[in-house]
């Protein structure tokens, strides 16, 4: 009992180390999410840190069981280091990593392009290096901890999300998915990341490298901020301001290219268009959205002002007549928002569909739903 409770203080100081590194970034993982807003909660990816730390535990018990001493040998001589490293904790830490975030992003968790799988894949990462940072903090003291929590853990992110990135890419994208060649991309992903990890240790493990723990460390922090970053500059459904619709609109095909029939790019592709003065192209985008069945009573509304705005009055009205009396205030207030914001330069055609709405209300004959 004294023995426990001579080392409660360190186990204490170690876990408020490991919890203030999660937090610092949780943080800087949720700034990333929320730099690149997509109408997503920004704790989508909590569940990812929590089986990531799950990984960590059974990695541990993998590690400290007798398979390691396979993997030991003194027959194997200095090619035992490598061996050890690459073949024996790279596979198993990087296989518990990768199973994880399979499972999640399979069962629980809707992966709907590569940033998603780069902040998933990553936040796994983060969730195994506490634990192990609290592994190692229990065998070796709290300074040890807190060395790692500063040169470790974005190490076990980058490794991560390489693989995850590769693995989601091959299931979102259509014209890989029936090509025979499609898993040779999920497997150069980790076994990338298993190399990677492997020679990593390896370096590390003989003699004082502590300068060279330090650049490699730098190196996987900028090579992650670039790799989330970069797909987040590329996620179709990510705001744009509206006086930035040719990218918008470019990149939202690169997203529709991939899921042609998803209502929510077709929706924002229609607003972009709108933005852009494309009335046709808007017709189509948001005739696609009423096609899927979704978000109908918005899509509707904003093909009458396509309609309207392409010269088509009379489909305009009529189309208005239908659907505009049986939608709540809520609704309307929801539509005159995104019209002034999708046409901010536009007051007389945003004002001449204010009539038309105003007019489809009080059709007789129509039951106006109040919200």
């Amino acid at each position: 009992m004294a023995g426990i409770l001579s080392a409660l203080p360190g186990i204490i100081i170690i876990l408020l180390i490991d919890a203030a590194a999660a937090a610092v970034w949780l943080v800087w993982l949720r700034s990333k999410e929320r730099s690149f807003p997509r109408f997503r909660s920004p704790r989508w990816f909590y569940p990812f840190f929590v089986l990531g730390v799950l990984s960590g535990f059974v990695a541990w018990i993998v590690e400290d069981s007798t398979l390691s001493e396979y993997y030991t040998s003194p027959a194997l001589g200095s090619a035992g280091v490598v061996v050890y490293y690459v073949l024996f904790i790279a596979i198993i830490e990087e296989g518990v990593k990768f199973a994880v975030y399979a499972f999640l992003s399979r069962k629980l968790v809707t992966i709907r392009e590569p940033f998603d799988a780069a902040i998933g894949g990553a936040t796994v990462g983060l969730g195994f290096a506490i634990m192990e940072n609290v592994v190692y903090g229990f065998r070796m003291g709290p300074g040890v901890s807190f060395m790692r929590s500063f040169v470790t853990i974005q190490a076990h992110m980058l490794y991560s999300a390489i693989p995850a990135l590769c693995f989601s890419i091959t299931v979102l994208d259509r014209t890989l998915m029936h090509q025979k060649g499609r898993v040779g991309l999920a497997a150069f992903g980790f076994v990338l990341a298993i190399l990677v990890h492997g020679l990593d240790n390896t370096m590390l493990s003989y003699g004082n490298l502590g300068g060279l723990a330090l650049i490699l460390n730098i190196m996987y922090l900028g090579l992650l901020s670039a790799l989330v970053t970069r797909t987040g500059n590329a996620s179709p459904y990510r705001t744009f301001p509206w006086s930035d619709w040719k990218h918008a609109l470019t990149v939202i095909k690169r997203g529709l290219d991939v899921d042609p029939e998803n209502p929510n790019l077709l929706f924002r592709g229609g607003l972009y268009n709108l933005a852009a003065g494309r009335w046709v192209d808007a017709c189509v985008a948001f005739d696609g959205v009423v096609e899927t069945g979704k978000r109908l009573d918005l899509a509707r509304s904003f093909y009458a002002v396509a309609l309207f705005a392409n010269g088509d009055r009379e489909a305009a009205e009529l189309l208005f007549g239908e659907h505009w009396p049986g939608l709540s205030m809520r609704e309307r207030t929801h539509f005159s928002r995104s019209l002034d914001r999708a046409m901010p330069s536009r007051a007389i055609l945003r004002g001449e569909i204010r009539d038309l709405t105003r007019k489809a209300a009080w059709l007789p004959g129509r039951k106006v739903r109040r919200g």
